[in-house]
């Protein structure tokens, strides 16, 4: 079994924190159970984990990325994506 990169992985929980946060932001402002300046503060902060979670998520799986050697690589790769995806490995 590889071994786990701790950054990879903390900078995972930090995201997956970020998005239960912005989550949260917008139910609380979607209530309209708050008015004045905790409406600025809902929408900063709102603004501000939606605006890094994904960027965080798009840098941490670039770094696994591989290229791929040959044009006529694509399919299978595509293939086994979408299968690993699916959760249908052992299909094919």
């Amino acid at each position: 079994m590889p071994k786990r990169i701790r950054w990879i992985d903390y900078g995972k929980g930090f995201a997956i924190f970020l998005v239960i946060i912005g989550h949260v932001a917008l139910g609380s402002l979607e209530s309209q159970n708050f008015d004045g300046i905790d409406v600025v503060i809902l929408r900063y902060i709102l603004e501000a984990t939606y605006a890094v979670h994904t960027p965080v998520f798009f840098a941490l799986s670039g770094y696994f990325f591989k290229p791929i050697g040959r044009i006529s690589m694509i399919g299978s790769r595509v293939l086994k994506r979408l299968t690993a995806l699916m959760g249908c490995r052992y299909w094919i």
